[in-house]
Parts: structure tokens; sequence; C-alpha cells
């Protein structure tokens, strides 16, 4: 995990004092740690994809708040560490959750070349693609119903939309027929 200072630090998870509970709870960080891994492959993947330019900054949200962030470390250069939404999703799989919430974006800044990239859908849908050790809930059900409806109207428009990859559409897929019914 990075700290304040920007140094990188090892993390420690108490787990309590029920064996049973904590095993549990051990088996489930083990796996999202290799999920971990596993993205920080993806991420790195597609960032090579993109153009080496010094002004050219990625916009990225923290997955968990929906707020905007600038990593205080290059984290795909480093290799994979815990991040707040990591940490956020390890917390409640200490805890004994079985889920956890995923909150609105706060209103974007102006200027923003892709929104969609950061709109609540996508990252709900992001989450659940990255990390099968926990459930993402929506905190806000109506707004995510409302862009789920959104991305229908235009998937029954055939107009382009984000690829996603086959468990987002999944995921899609399955919250479409939730939401019908």
């Amino acid at each position: 995990m990075v700290k304040d200072d920007g140094r990188i630090s090892a993390k420690r998870f108490l787990l309590g004092t029920d064996r049973a509970v904590a095993e549990l709870a051990n088996r489930k960080l083990e796996q999202l740690w290799k999920e971990v891994e596993v993205d920080f492959r993806r991420r790195r993947e597609r960032a090579a994809l993109l153009p080496k330019v010094d002004w050219l900054k990625p916009i990225e949200a923290e997955p968990i708040t929906g707020e905007i962030v600038q990593h205080p470390l290059n984290v795909l250069k480093i290799g994979p560490i815990w991040e707040p939404h990591m940490l956020a999703i390890a917390d409640a799989i200490r805890k004994g959750r079985s889920d956890i919430y995923v909150l609105p974006s706060p209103p974007l800044p102006r200027g923003i070349v892709e929104p969609e990239k950061l709109s609540y859908l996508q990252r709900l849908m992001d989450l659940r693609d990255r990390y099968s050790v926990i459930a993402f809930t929506p905190s806000d059900p109506a707004l995510y119903a409302e862009q789920l409806e959104g991305m229908t109207h235009r998937v029954e428009r055939g107009l382009k939309i984000t690829p996603v990859c086959s468990s987002r559409l999944r995921h899609f897929i399955n919250d479409l027929s939730c939401s019908s019914s």
C-alpha cells in the first residue's frame, strides 16, 4: 500500500479470533490478491497501447467512491499494490461482508474527454469484471436503473457503446433481465 508520504509498505489484515471466520476471510483475501495481480497485468497491457506523451495523464475515478484520483506514484511502474479501492474491498471481506456499496460519481469537472468511462454503471460493471470475491451493490439503485435503461436503449437502437468483455456483458444481461421483471 502507498503511505501518505508516497512510500510503499506492507499491509496486514487483522482477521479476528474466530478461527473459522478468519480462515474464510484469509482465503477470500488471497483470492482478492490474485485478482489484483491479474488486474494489474491487464492495466499494464492496456497502458502499453496508449501513446507515450508527457502531457497525457489518464483520468481515473476511484472505483468505489467515484472521486477523480491521481496516484501519488505510477502504480503500473511499481507493480501490484493495495490501492484505496482494493483496501476498501479487503476491509469489507475482513469484516465478513459479502458485498460492498458503490457510490455514485460526484459531478465531473469540465473537459473530461470520455465521461462515459467514469459513469456509475460503467464503474459497477468494471468492478464486477475485475473482482469476483465480493458482490458490488449500487448505493443508488434509481441512478443505476436509469443508466442501465439508457444503455438498454442505446443497445436496442444499435448505437456504438463502450466495448465490454464477456463477463461484463453477462452482468449487464443479468441486470437487464432482473430490471425488466
